[in-house]
Parts: structure tokens; C-alpha cells; sequence
């Protein structure tokens, strides 16, 4: 007997998604005119069937991939508020109705092959870069991606870094003037984005005439290579302080004071991200806002053009975020 059609069989001979297949065949409007005609004519050809389903008229369900960093780096959801992420993307699409499925970005792209996870339209990378072949194997299917937070071509949004540590320094520069002797400790598990907070406090102190050079940069493996750094940079006579971000600076900050140092009396200290563990400490960590909702509501709209308006642009969003004054300047 010969075995019956289905949409993943359709899917694989054209080596696209089930989920557009299926949306093509179910006289959907979210797929090119060329492509539809394409999955037809497959279908015809294969000696498809459909199933006589009973469906609601004008009514789409999206299935959306949110990937986040894998449990190596359970620290970066001390970083940002996922659940917001979740709200902007909602927002996003409108009155689209979404399924979105949280997967940890560890590499494995079989879940595309899979009948009961292969039916994605979008995929959202939030605070993680996709690998390669994954990556390749979404542009394979016509499976539209976006960054969030890493500058990943053909689609991202990003906060503007330098600006953020311009700001930052402006701050210091205001309380210290020309006596001020910066630092910078960051973070070499995330070598990218801290490669480019460096890079923007190093410009932003040049502008106004500070020196801060390589040996006035520190890095931290993990947190409990804290003691040691703060020892370094107590030696370096140093007034101020660019934290990698709000947890670096937390972290800082608590070994300072059991070592008696004062904050900000002895040494100004800032952060940046507005980390969610900012609500649950005494101190308020001066720190630079980014708002994470906001990310998640660009990504959105951005897939919803592609996804619902077919439009075929990239997305290369860079947003503005904003200081906020906290207890260590």
C-alpha cells in the first residue's frame, strides 16, 4: 500500500517548514505568491490529500521560538527580566495570537525536524547568539530570525554602547572633573559585548581627556574572582569604577564594604542593564536602563511585518537607553 502524503513529507521535498507548508495548503496569506504556488504545485504532484478539517476563518496562530542562553550561563537571567521579553514580543504582533516556546540556545537544531516541534514561523534569540548551523538551517526553511542584544546579521536590535557608557562617564566626569582615575572590570565569559562596553569607556573617557588604558582593565572569569580584583584595583589608587554591569557591580560593591572601603566616599561605582536585582538591594547601583520589553516589542513588530506583511527588510535597530541615578557616584 503507498504510504500517504503529509505536510512533512511535502516539507522535506522542498526543505522548508511543515508550519508554512501547512499554512499554504490551508489558504493562508502569510506566505509569497511564489512560494505558494511552489508548495502547491509539490502537493499536486506528490498526490497530497487534505484532511477535511472544519477551521475558523481568519484566524492564525503563530508559533514562535524564543531561544535563551543555556544553563552554563544561568547568570544572564540575572541580567534581564525574561517575562518581559515575553510582553514586548505580545505587543509586538498586535492581536496576532502567539505561541511562543521558550528553548535554551545549546546548539541542537533537531527539534526542526521533529513532527511535534517542527512547526516554527519565527525564531527570537534573546541575549544569545544562534550557531552557525542553525542559523543556516533557518535561512534554509525561510525561517525569519532576529537578535536581541547582539549585533547578529540580517536582524537584530541592540542598545547603542557607546552612548551608554558615554553617559556613564559624563556622570563620573561631573563629580570628578579632571582627578578622575577610572577602572574597568568586566566579564570574559560574555567576550563580545564586554569587548565593547571596554571600547566605549575607553572613548568616552578620551573625549573628555581621562586616560584609561589596558592595565586599567580587569576582568572577572566568574564572581568568586571578585577578591582579587577588588585587591588589584584598590592598589591602582583609583576613584571610579565601570562595572560589566549590575551584578559586577553589586558583587563589587559588597566586597568593598566588608573590606572597608567606602562607596562612593573612597570610589564612584557604576553599572549598566537596570538589572532586576537592583529591587531586592539596599543600594541603588547608578546604571544605565535598557529596556527589555522594549527589545522584545521591536522584535515582534519586525517579525510581524515579515511574517503577516511579507515585507522582506532586515532589521538593524539600534536604541537609546537612559541613566538612572542611583547611591554610588
Amino acid at each position: 500500500m503507498k504510504e500517504k502524503v503529509t505536510l512533512y513529507h511535502i516539507a522535506e521535498e522542498l526543505g522548508i517548514s511543515a508550519s508554512t507548508v501547512s499554512r499554504v495548503l490551508n489558504g493562508s496569506s502569510l506566505i509569497s505568491d511564489e512560494r505558494s504556488r511552489l508548495i502547491q504545485e509539490t502537493a499536486t504532484r506528490m498526490g497530497y490529500i487534505p484532511r477535511n478539517v472544519k477551521r475558523q476563518k481568519n484566524r492564525a496562530i503563530l508559533n514562535i521560538q524564543l531561544f535563551l542562553p543555556p544553563s552554563r550561563e544561568t547568570f544572564i537571567h540575572l541580567f534581564y527580566d525574561v517575562a518581559q521579553v515575553l510582553e514586548g514580543i505580545q505587543e509586538g504582533f498586535d492581536n496576532v495570537s502567539l505561541n511562543i516556546t521558550t528553548r535554551l540556545n545549546d546548539g541542537d537544531d533537531s527539534f526542526l525536524e521533529k513532527k511535534k516541534t517542527s512547526q516554527v514561523d519565527g525564531c527570537i534569540f534573546a541575549f544569545t547568539r544562534g550557531s552557525r548551523s542553525l542559523l543556516k538551517t533557518l535561512e534554509k526553511k525561510d525561517i525569519p530570525y532576529i537578535h536581541l542584544n547582539r549585533k547578529v546579521e540580517p536582524a537584530y536590535v541592540v542598545y547603542d554602547m557607546a552612548r551608554e557608557m558615554d553617559q556613564l562617564a559624563e556622570a563620573l566626569y561631573q563629580k570628578h572633573g579632571n582627578s578622575l582615575k577610572p577602572a574597568y572590570l568586566g566579564f570574559s565569559p560574555l567576550s563580545s559585548v564586554d569587548e565593547e562596553r571596554w571600547n566605549g569607556a575607553k572613548e568616552a573617557c578620551r573625549k573628555r581627556g581621562i586616560i584609561l588604558n589596558d592595565q586599567d582593565r580587569f576582568s572577572l572569569d566568574n564572581i568568586e574572582d571578585m577578591d582579587d580584583n577588588l585587591e588589584e584595583i584598590c592598589k591602582g589608587d583609583y576613584n571610579a569604577l565601570f562595572a560589566f554591569n549590575d551584578l559586577m557591580a553589586m558583587s563589587f560593591y559588597q566586597r568593598a564594604q566588608s573590606s572597608g572601603i567606602n562607596i562612593p566616599g573612597d570610589l564612584s561605582l557604576c553599572g549598566i542593564d537596570n538589572s532586576p536585582i537592583q529591587q531586592i538591594s539596599p543600594v541603588r547601583i547608578d546604571t544605565i536602563d535598557f529596556s527589555v520589553l522594549l527589545l522584545g516589542k521591536e522584535a515582534g513588530q519586525w517579525l510581524y511585518k515579515r511574517l503577516i506583511e511579507k515585507e522582506k527588510l532586515p532589521c538593524r535597530l539600534t536604541l537609546d537607553g537612559e541613566y538612572i541615578k542611583g547611591d554610588t557616584l
